[in-house]
């Protein structure tokens, strides 16, 4: 790793494995995070992107989920390789998550005070008071934009939104080095979701902490990414910089289809263009190209042949078509 990197994935391969059947949920998957800057991995649902955040934290059900592959190198220490007591020092501390729905994040039970405050009583290496712990929750709550009289309420007297604010308080409140954000404004309604967005990143160029930002939404990664992951059926199909993804003229077919299925008010079109069909099935191994049955431009090579990674200035295209002219590509 370089000393700008702060996280490296190499090859990630996660399954999940029950006595009826394996879903092969993450196949190959590589990106590297730099220190500072926000990553987006795109891509839509079921497409393997909070299973790679779970993998990062180590944080997949025990019973099914299988890591086949690839090492996750924070700061130059592989997480896979580490004990659980190794990575409780990690998870919280230096590795925080806000995950999509802050109702199931939350405990029902508990004051919003005390299980923001858990988090730094379970980290304290600092030896706070229980005073200092107490001022900390209550300059933490005022930083996301609730008062700190409300510390002592429960989480079913907030809205959405607030709850919402609630967890990203707890990701942040021990000021992590890495912030994974799993598509955080999903269960929120459309006046709210600017709100919470616009808040993650002004605290997140505040500290200088570093990103991964799960969404399924383009205009989210636009707003809040410097890199990005397209990711398709367990695979980064495309990965480069946010100018190559939205300005630069190759593209992997399934990102050309993300595109035509946005509402563009700048042309004449009067319908959009959805991706036809769906994902292929999680549980059946794919030889060829896994988007082939969806893409205009497959050919037998592509249902046969794993397509190889094209790489141009570092932008990565996972296409036997990449970096060849649209116009090739009906030959």
């Amino acid at each position: 790793m370089s000393d700008n990197e702060i996280l490296k994935v190499k090859d990630l391969s996660i399954l999940y494995k029950t006595d009826l059947e394996t879903v092969y949920a993450v196949n190959h998957v590589s990106f590297t995070l730099n220190k500072g800057q926000t990553l987006g991995l795109v891509g839509e649902t079921g497409a393997g992107k909070t299973t790679t955040a779970l993998g990062i934290m180590s944080l997949l059900p025990k019973r099914t989920a299988r890591v086949t592959s690839g090492e996750i190198l924070f700061e130059g220490q592989d997480l896979l390789k580490m004990s659980e007591k190794e990575l409780l020092g990690i998870r919280g501390q230096k590795i925080s998550m806000i995950f999509q729905d802050p109702m199931t994040a939350l405990n029902p039970v508990l004051t919003v005070g005390d299980q923001i405050g858990e988090t730094v009583r379970l980290h304290n290496t600092k030896n706070l008071s229980r005073e200092e712990i107490e001022k900390k929750v209550e300059d933490t709550l005022e930083l996301v934009g609730i008062p700190k009289e409300r510390k002592n309420e429960y989480p079913y007297q907030f809205s959405g939104g607030m709850r919402q604010r609630v967890v990203i308080a707890m990701a942040l409140i021990c000021d992590p080095r890495m912030l994974i954000a799993d598509e955080p404004t999903t269960a929120l309604d459309v006046t709210i979701q600017a709100q919470v967005l616009s808040m993650i990143c002004d605290l997140q160029r505040k500290y200088g902490t570093s990103m991964i930002m799960i969404t399924h939404d383009l205009g989210v990664v636009a707003e809040t990414c410097d890199t990005v992951g397209v990711v398709y059926a367990g695979e980064i199909v495309e990965y480069g910089q946010l100018a190559d993804i939205f300005a630069g003229e190759d593209h992997h077919p399934y990102t050309e289809g993300l595109f035509g299925s946005i509402p563009n008010l700048k042309t004449k079109a009067r319908r959009l263009q959805p991706i036809e069909g769906l994902m292929p099935d999680p549980t059946v191994p794919v030889e060829g190209c896994r988007f082939a049955p969806r893409c205009k431009y497959a050919t037998d090579q592509c249902r046969s042949k794993k397509p190889p990674l094209w790489e141009k200035d570092g932008h990565q295209i996972r296409c036997h078509f990449a970096g060849i002219r649209k116009e090739a590509k009906h030959e």
